[in-house]
C-alpha cells in the first residue's frame, strides 16, 4: 500500500527497476504524493534526463462524497533516456514520443485498429478490449491458433475466434474461467428460458454458505440468500449450460458490486456503531453494495444470459 509516508520510496524503487524503458508516460493527479517537484527529481534521479509536463484541469465525478477533491489538475509526465528527444512543455505531438519504439504504445491504446467493430464480452478490470486491433494485427497471418493467457474478460480469445484462429485460453480465477468455456469453448450450446426459470426457482435445499461467509461485507441477506438459491440450482446444470449461468452469475454480481471492484466491502467502507468491525446494511443505506433489491439481481441476470446466448457461434 502506497501512503503518504513511503510514496517517494516506492515511486523511486519502482521507477528505478523500470530505468530500461526508454521512453515512460506517467499519469498523475496534483493532489497526489510524491508532488509534481519531488516526482521530477524522482525520474531524474533514476534515467531519464529530459522530462516535460502536460496538465489538464478536470472535476472527478466518481463519489459525491469527494468535494473539495473532485476537482483536480491530471498530470502527464512525459519522460526520456538522454540523447532521446522529448516532448516540450507547449503541447508538442507527444506520439513523437514513441515514434522509434518497436511497441508504439499510443497507438496500441487509441483503440481498435480494424474494419469491424469489436464485440466486448465482458467489462473487466484492465480489459484489453481497447487494444483488440492492435492485438489481431500481432497475430502472424500464417498462424492457426493462438493462446490466450490468463484471459480475464475473455475479450481476446472472443475476438480471435471470431478471426477463424483456434483458440487456447485459461484462467486461474473461476468467474473468466466458466467465462471462457461458455463463449470461446462452446459452439451451440445456449440456455433456454425454461433453464433460467428452473436456475431461479426456489430451492429449500440450496443451504446458507453466501450468507454465512459473505453478510457484513457485500450485499444484504435477501441477496446473499438468493445467491445461494442460484448457485445451488446452478450445479444442476449439464456442460456449456452450467458455465453460461456462472458467467452469467457472475456478471451480474460485478455488475452490482461497487465499481466492480470486490476491495470495496461494506466492513472497509464504514464501521458499525458498536465498533465490532462489520458495517450494518442500515448504516449503509445509501451503499451498493446493501441497497440493491433481489428484483434488479434477477433482471440483470436475466438480460446477462440473453446477451451470453448471443455470443456463442461455431
Amino acid at each position: 500500500t502506497v501512503t503518504k509516508a513511503n510514496a517517494n520510496a516506492f515511486f523511486t524503487a519502482f521507477l528505478g527497476n523500470a530505468r530500461h524503458i526508454p521512453h515512460w508516460l506517467i499519469s498523475y493527479r496534483d493532489h497526489a504524493y510524491p508532488n509534481e517537484t519531488e516526482m521530477r527529481g524522482i525520474i531524474t534521479d533514476v534515467g531519464k534526463r529530459q522530462v516535460s509536463l502536460r496538465s489538464h484541469d478536470h472535476h472527478y465525478s466518481i463519489s459525491s462524497r469527494h468535494g473539495d477533491a473532485s476537482n483536480a489538475k491530471e498530470y502527464l509526465f512525459i519522460c526520456a533516456s538522454e540523447g532521446r528527444a522529448a516532448q516540450a512543455d507547449d503541447g508538442a505531438d507527444i506520439l513523437a514520443v514513441t515514434g522509434d519504439d518497436e511497441l508504439a504504445l499510443l497507438s496500441c491504446l487509441a483503440g481498435t485498429a480494424d474494419d469491424e467493430d469489436p464485440i466486448r464480452v465482458t467489462g473487466y478490470m484492465g480489459s484489453k478490449y481497447v487494444m483488440l486491433g492492435w492485438i489481431a494485427k500481432q497475430v502472424p497471418k500464417e498462424a492457426k491458433s493462438v493462446l490466450d493467457a490468463f484471459s480475464g474478460g475473455a475479450n481476446v480469445a472472443y475476438h480471435l475466434k471470431r478471426q477463424g484462429l483456434q483458440v487456447f485460453a485459461n484462467d486461474l480465477l473461476r468467474y473468466p474461467y466458466h467465462l471462457i468455456r461458455a463463449v470461446v469453448e462452446n459452439s451451440a450450446e445456449t440456455l433456454t428460458d425454461e433453464d433460467v426459470d428452473r436456475i431461479l426457482a426456489p430451492n429449500a435445499d440450496a443451504g446458507d454458505f453466501i450468507v454465512r461467509t459473505f453478510h457484513g461485507y457485500y450485499y444484504s441477506k435477501p441477496v446473499l440468500a438468493w445467491l445461494d438459491q442460484v448457485w445451488a440450482n446452478i450445479q444442476k446444470l449439464p456442460g456449456y449450460k452450467k458455465d453460461l449461468a456462472l458467467a452469467a452469475l457472475g456478471t451480474t454480481v460485478k455488475a452490482k458490486s461497487a465499481f466492480g471492484q470486490f476491495n470495496r466491502s461494506k466492513k472497509n467502507a464504514k464501521a458499525d456503531a458498536d465498533g465490532a468491525g462489520l458495517a450494518t446494511d442500515a448504516g449503509l443505506s445509501n451503499s451498493q453494495l446493501t441497497n440493491v433489491p433481489v428484483s434488479e439481481f434477477v433482471t440483470t441476470f436475466r438480460t446477462t444470459v440473453k446477451r451470453l446466448n448471443g455470443l456463442v457461434f461455431d
